[in-house]
């Protein structure tokens, strides 16, 4: 309700933490800047936790903003392989935000090569892969998320990753941003679950892995995936705007969105 939102608001603020990230994430009005309006038009049905005992993370987009560089490496591993998807024109970013975004490469090689081997499934896979490392050497962690995470430290919140990304890739993109001691050997990877997202299951498996209840936690996501995922897993849901914008990471059923 309003009032717990207000109250989670004021303790989180009343911390140091860094507003340039996640928990500024209009969770980080005081009484004084926020009105019900503006609260209740940005929240979806999950109650935000009273007390933050977890916080799960997605990676790409939402950590480090990687998403620029998985696109331009599908744009071109499909350029690759096949003379005729999309009428053999390159795929625009809105067209990989749509649905691509958030899925995982099995599922995205499978829908846009169906009548590929499994064997040619793979070698796709690893040429887009290959592709993206060779793009993003350069990336940086999301301003403010060491800082929040020195936070969630110094409060006892126990953080993890849950990725729909091939763990060859999460290792790579942990140790670029440099959060791989960390995250690396406790991270869960979505095609290792029973079901990736969209479904809830590496959400779940991630509740599992810091021991906590749903209510008391928070994720942020980036991608209509990623949110259907979350949401399914009963977790109040910040959106982060490095793809989508507000309006589609609350129809994907974000409870908040931030910049």
């Amino acid at each position: 309700n309003l009032n717990s939102q207000k109250n989670l608001a004021f303790e989180m603020r009343s911390q140091i933490f860094t507003i340039s990230f996640a928990l500024a994430m209009n969770l980080c009005y005081s009484s004084k800047h926020a009105s019900n309006e503006l609260l209740s038009s940005k929240m979806n049905k999950i109650s935000p936790p009273q007390f933050l005992r977890g916080v799960l993370f997605d990676m790409d987009g939402t950590m480090v903003d990687g998403d620029e560089y998985h696109f331009q490496a599908f744009r071109e591993t499909i350029l690759r392989n096949s003379s005729t998807y999309n009428g053999g024109k390159p795929i625009t970013i809105d067209y990989y935000r749509s649905w691509m975004s958030g899925n995982s490469n099995e599922e995205i090689i499978q829908k846009i090569f169906p009548e590929c081997s499994p064997q040619k499934w793979a070698e796709i896979a690893l040429q887009k892969e290959s592709l993206y490392r060779e793009l993003s050497t350069g990336m940086k962690p999301l301003p403010g998320l060491q800082d929040f995470i020195s936070w969630c430290d110094e409060n006892s919140i126990p953080t993890i990753v849950v990725t729909n990304a091939p763990r060859t890739d999460a290792e790579y993109t942990l140790r670029t941003i440099g959060q791989f001691e960390r995250y690396g050997a406790n991270m869960v990877i979505g095609q290792e679950c029973s079901n990736p997202k969209p479904h809830p299951a590496p959400y779940l498996e991630g509740l599992l892995r810091i021991g906590a209840e749903r209510r008391h936690c928070v994720a942020f996501e980036d991608s209509i995936n990623g949110c259907k995922s979350s949401v399914g897993a009963g977790l109040f849901t910040i959106g982060i705007e490095t793809g989508l914008n507000e309006n589609e990471l609350i129809q994907a059923g974000a409870n908040l969105s931030i910049r």
